[in-house]
């Protein structure tokens, strides 16, 4: 700190030091006050505050930022040092605060209108600048000493001109705070403070230049003169420091105040929003959609929620989920007033999702039926509202119930025709076969014996398994028009079983077999009887054939010759052989008739006495 020094100039005026580090605080004091109204125009521009929140907040901002302009004025003050005890006039003191508390009303009372002709921000920068021109002259006014105050009449009308340049720049910069993300809005804030804090603060170090001081006849250094009522500069500088630390420390309180409600403000508006989109959303909905409390009292509605439950809902009236409406579940029964999903998602704290209920139209006397979900707009114990929609799936359920009934009627039809349904899933090579074409192949209904292609293939006899995979490879290859083939199966128990199989395929949009569906049928007995009728046929043609051999010779031998090998074919059998007996039971080999690679026995005829009895 510099050392405080005085002499007399040749006018005779007393000169004084001013102490920097005074003049720092003061001149930071004034940026810090200069900050709070352009804080305040932002807020107001972001609309956080309604009319009476503004008044109020009016009314403090100009307190606080009056007794900061306050303070730093009579801290450049107490920053000059003179070589005469000072002290100051309390009623000086005080009406300057009020000049300051005046100057911080206009100014704000205009940066915080949303907007302000040029008439009204000329007029109100001349009268701020003027009220805080008048502030500082009273606070230098308030300066009692031995010594008579004089002023520089060109320094005074500057330091007023710079007063009223300095509130309309400031009134500008707080029109200019613009809507820009949070960042650059601070950046704006900070040095628009800046510029108004260096501001006033040359404004009031000129208003201490255009002020002399003019030693009266009898100069007593150092003497002490008593002012009543006046403050000692302790008593001023501790006034100034406690009237500071109070403003600011009310401004933070006041600040952490009003944050919690213009968040509170933001949180209800953003509800507020919510809500509305959320009614328009409904309305522009295809589906029915309700919006209850957590009465189940519906609140807002769709015209599609009206058409599907034939609503009758006055503006004023409130129409419980449910109550009055004939409702019933799947199987036909009525559902209670408790059951219904609104009131379950009440009771619950949870979701309920996808509930059919039958809902009888008065209108049509006809049964609808409807999909219902509720969901908490609010989940947890404390339901605020419940959001429900409403979808109606009659079509949807009369095409189940057509294709159940349709599904009954083929599964009677199969079971009637006594076939076996087969489906192989060509893409993932996955067979179904139905429970009578699992018995038709020798396995167990209950069990999954054929899981693909090659499970099937196992079972057919070797002898038709190349067979059949031919046909089916060149049907799929479209060579052939149709799938129908027949072949013998081996089962485990060592059964052997004629299979007819048909089948056709589904082809994708590539033109490639996806998916194969056909019958199996069992035609063992028609292959056995078709066996016996061949077998017939064959024994038949050879006794015709017999017939006609024996017409054409008379000799017994020539006959039995012809006829052996006629005989050995319709018999199947590999030996044939003639014997003719004798009154006395002897006789003789007639004729013999061997397959091929048998010794005959009779290559020339026998003739013995009882050969077959020993005799």
């Amino acid at each position: 700190m510099l050392r405080a020094w005085a002499k007399l100039m040749m006018n005779n005026q007393i000169t004084g030091d001013y102490h920097w580090g005074l003049m720092a605080l003061s001149l930071a004091m004034a940026v810090i006050t200069s900050y709070i109204p352009m804080d305040l125009a932002v807020q107001v521009r972001e609309g956080l505050w309604t009319a009476k929140r503004w008044g109020f907040w009016l009314c403090i901002g100009a307190i606080a930022m009056g007794t900061g302009l306050w303070s730093m004025d009579f801290t450049t003050i107490v920053a000059l040092e003179l070589p005469l005890d000072v002290t100051y006039n309390l009623s000086m003191v005080l009406l300057s605060l009020l000049m300051a508390i005046m100057a911080s009303g206009m100014f704000l009372g205009l940066a915080l209108r949303e907007q302000a002709s040029r008439f009204i921000l000329i007029t109100g920068g001349i009268c701020i600048g003027t009220t805080l021109a008048l502030m500082d002259y009273l606070a230098i006014s308030a300066i009692a000493m031995e010594a008579e105050i004089v002023y520089d009449a060109h320094l005074v009308l500057f330091s007023v001109a710079i007063a009223i340049d300095v509130a309309l720049i400031s009134l500008w910069l707080a029109f200019r705070l613009e809507d820009n993300p949070v960042v650059e809005k601070t950046r704006q804030k900070v040095i628009s403070a800046m510029v108004m804090g260096f501001g006033i603060g040359g404004m009031h170090y000129i208003g201490l230049t255009a002020t002399g001081f003019i030693p009266k006849l009898i100069l007593p250094i150092k003497s002490s003169v008593a002012v009543s009522p006046s403050l000692s500069p302790s008593w001023l500088a501790i006034a100034v420091v406690l009237a500071t630390v109070i403003c600011l420390f009310f401004i933070v309180l006041t600040k952490l105040w009003d944050h919690k409600l213009v968040n509170q403000l933001a949180r209800e508006k953003v509800c507020q929003d919510n809500e509305q989109q959320f009614r328009t959303l409904i309305q522009q909905m295809q589906v029915g959609m309700l919006l209850l409390n957590a009465k189940a009292e519906i609140l807002v509605f769709n015209q599609a929620a009206l058409d599907l439950l034939r609503l009758n809902i006055e503006p004023d009236d409130f129409q419980v989920f449910g109550e009055g409406w004939h409702l019933v579940v799947e199987d036909g029964s009525p559902i209670s007033l408790s059951d219904l999903p609104v009131q379950k998602a009440i009771a619950t704290g949870e979701a309920v999702h996808h509930v059919v209920m039958g809902f009888d139209d008065p209108k049509t006397q006809q049964r609808r039926w409807l999909l219902v979900n509720a969901t908490l707009h609010q989940p947890g114990n404390d339901v605020t509202r419940v959001i429900c929609t409403i979808s109606d799936i009659t079509n949807q359920k009369q095409t189940e119930e057509a294709l159940r009934r349709s599904q009954e009627r083929f599964t009677l039809a199969v079971e009637g025709a006594n076939d076996g349904i087969w489906d192989w899933d060509i893409s993932a090579d996955e067979v179904y076969l139905s429970p009578r074409g699992k018995i038709m192949l020798g396995c167990d209904p209950d069990l999954d014996c054929f899981s693909n292609l090659d499970s099937v293939l196992r079972i057919i006899h070797p002898d038709d398994r190349l067979r059949v995979q031919r046909m089916l490879n060149c049907y799929l290859a479209k060579e052939i028009p149709a799938f129908d083939v027949e072949y013998r199966t081996e089962l485990d128990n060592g059964e052997r079983r004629w299979i007819r199989s048909r089948g056709v395929a589904l082809w994708d949009e590539h033109n490639q077999p996806d998916r194969m569906v056909g019958f199996h049928t069992d035609v063992t007995d028609r292959k056995m009887a078709e066996q016996a009728l061949r077998e017939g046929a064959e024994q038949e043609r050879s006794i015709l054939q017999m017939v006609q051999q024996m017409r054409k010779t008379l000799e017994l031998e020539q006959i039995f010759s012809a006829t052996t090998g006629e005989l050995r074919q319709a018999l199947n059998c590999d030996r044939v052989l003639v014997y003719r007996f004798r009154e006395d039971w002897s006789g003789e080999f007639m004729a013999e008739s061997v397959t091929e690679g048998w010794v005959q026995l009779t290559a020339t005829p026998l003739k013995t006495k009882n050969v077959l009895f020993g005799s």
